[in-house]
């Protein structure tokens, strides 16, 4: 591993780790990608490397939100079961699936998550744009009114 590795990885890992701990999710959708583009890990490593990168840091995130009172038990234990089972089926997949036809499939899923994330700032952008519309008209008649 290079010397500028050693830099890199944990400063990637502390912007993930924030990122992850502030607006939720286990960071694979970042680390991976970082780990096969800028690195040149294969896919099905950076997978397992996310994977064990991952508990640490969800597990401190969580410890934390729950000393908060931000976690509901109830819920996380119904989701942790259903993520377990499909952990264990999807590791299977990973390891079956060439590095490149997997490379493909993370770009296709990052594409599909984020088109939401446009969608929802460019729904933001229009609701400002009316918003200053309607402060704009409501001082030309502040003004209007004030003349008569």
């Amino acid at each position: 591993m290079s010397n500028i590795s050693l830099i890199l990885l944990p400063l990637f890992g502390f912007i993930i780790g924030l990122l992850v701990t502030t607006l939720g999710g286990g960071g694979g959708s970042l680390y991976v990608p970082i780990l096969t583009l800028f690195f040149g890990i294969p896919p099905q490593v950076a997978v397992a490397t996310s994977l064990a990168t991952v508990l640490p840091t969800t597990a401190v995130g969580a410890a934390g939100h729950y000393r908060m009172g931000n976690v509901d038990i109830h819920t996380g234990i119904i989701l942790g079961i259903g993520g377990i089972l499909g952990t264990l089926i999807g590791a299977y997949i990973a390891n079956s699936i060439p590095p490149t036809l997997l490379k493909k499939g993370l770009g296709v899923l990052l594409l599909i998550m984020v088109i939401p994330m446009i969608r929802r700032v460019l729904r933001g952008h229009n609701k400002q744009a009316d918003e200053e519309k309607e402060d704009i008209s409501e001082d030309k008649k502040k003004i209007n009114t004030h003349r008569i």
